[in-house]
């Protein structure tokens, strides 16, 4: 075969196959944009059902001798966008406080911050099992968007919080050249919200009123009720012999029973208690150190915990010869886990990163199977210390420590930090020096 002939036919095959694929995304492109207009006219009509109507619409539209018919599409492109800005900003603009409008900005800006992540969020929504969901449509009757309302509230909740407020600081120790008794390993809330505590290489467990603190905040706090303990990490107060450290979680629900208690330690033993004995009542094997362990919130026969080995086991407690669920990912130790809904947990670990998984999607993998995270969250320092970790009350939002000596705040929809806090000077523990 002539060697010239061969490179052509191979050439042409490249180009088929390049120009076939971008013709798939075309009409990919076609299709989400097609939804993302009829969107756009639903949220469209509920804003002008919302607001006065205006008296007249400045002309944006330019005169058809205008529009070379060579560029009329991308000129028309260009109109639409122009229009629409005209009549959010300018048509309604008499009827809108200028405090609205500057909040309406600040929410746009931190909105910008998360394009991508959001667009993400917005078409894996939209388009689920290789099909479009119904468009949204407007209810006449008070505007609202009905379709939209998981992802409207998604905007709002990722853009309202961009910073930290101090309410109040508490003095943990008395002296300056004290820094280092003053690592705090582990503080928790009660289940009422009214007391929290904290504990750590002081070998006391210090639980401090939250009502009185904020109050005294014109000062610093220091007020608290103390007790004599040995150096405590994570929640620690039950002992075994088995056991050579213990981390021992609060219970999230009602469901679970006040006599029934888990624990997990570095002997790489999750424990089962019960108030009404001295010793353990079970035991669950694993290969690593645990470094933490929680009951799921609405069914108390189901635990979860972190592990050394990267991974997260999760156990029924009426078959604890092996587990339900693993969920792979992280690449160094599972330092927290935390449950921010019945179906979503949250993990940290010294790779520097959280993950969010699902149970529901696990509901689709056999047993024993690997499961994938959802989302990975990153931004703060985690390599070697374990930070902490925190979830509020409707599982929206994530909160964890930072090695860089801050606090970050995730949405649990977004990957990046919504906000952050940067504490005083950091310490040397054992110099005493800042850095």
């Amino acid at each position: 075969m002539d060697e010239k002939l061969l490179e052509a036919l191979l050439l042409q095959n490249f180009l088929v196959q390049t120009k076939n694929e971008k013709i798939k995304l075309l009409e990919k492109l076609k299709g989400e944009i097609n939804f993302i207009s009829n969107d756009l006219n639903a949220v469209q009509s509920s804003i002008d059902s919302q607001l006065p109507k205006p008296t007249s619409l400045p002309a944006q539209v330019p005169e058809p001798g205008e529009i070379d018919s060579t560029s009329r599409k991308r000129v028309h492109l260009d109109v639409e966008l122009v229009q629409i800005e005209s009549e959010v900003g300018d048509k309604h603009s008499q009827y809108i406080s200028p405090v609205f409008q500057r909040a309406q900005k600040s929410y746009n800006s931190r909105i910008h911050r998360h394009i991508k992540d959001l667009q993400d969020n917005y078409f894996s929504w939209r388009y689920k099992g290789k099909r479009w969901l119904k468009p949204a449509n407007v209810d006449e009757t008070g505007g609202a968007i009905s379709g939209m309302e998981e992802f409207s509230s998604t905007l709002v909740n990722c853009s309202k919080y961009s910073s930290f407020n101090t309410l109040a600081t508490v003095k943990y120790v008395d002296s300056y050249f004290n820094y280092a008794l003053s690592i705090v390993s582990s503080i928790e809330f009660d289940k009422d919200d009214e007391y929290f505590a904290t504990a750590g290489v002081t070998k006391r467990i210090k639980i401090f009123n939250y009502e009185t603190v904020v109050s005294d905040f014109g000062g610093i706090s220091s007020r608290f009720i103390s007790g004599k303990s040995r150096n405590v990490s994570e929640n620690e107060s039950l002992s075994d012999k088995h056991h050579s450290r213990l981390r021992i979680p609060r219970y999230p629900e009602r469901e679970i029973p006040c006599e029934s208690k888990i624990s997990g330690g570095d002997d790489a033993k999750v424990k089962l208690w019960s108030t009404n004995q001295k010793n353990s009542v079970g035991t669950i094997e694993s290969k690593a150190n645990i470094c933490s362990v929680k009951y799921h919130p609405c069914n108390g026969e189901q635990l979860i915990f972190g592990s050394a080995d990267h991974h997260l086991h999760y156990y029924d407690l009426r078959n604890t010869k092996s587990p339900l669920y693993i969920f792979k990912g992280h690449k160094k130790a599972v330092s927290y886990v935390k449950f921010l809904n019945s179906d979503e947990i949250v993990s940290a670990s010294t790779d520097c990163s959280l993950r969010l998984w699902s149970l529901k999607e696990s509901l689709n993998s056999p047993s024993n199977q690997a499961i994938s995270s959802l989302r990975t969250y990153s931004g703060h320092v985690n390599e070697k210390n374990f930070v902490g970790l925190s979830v509020n009350s409707d599982g929206k939002y994530i909160s964890c420590g930072s090695e860089s000596n801050q606090v970050y705040a995730y949405y649990s929809q977004l990957s990046k930090p919504i906000a952050t806090h940067k504490f005083g000077a950091s310490y040397d523990s054992i110099t005493v020096s800042t850095f």
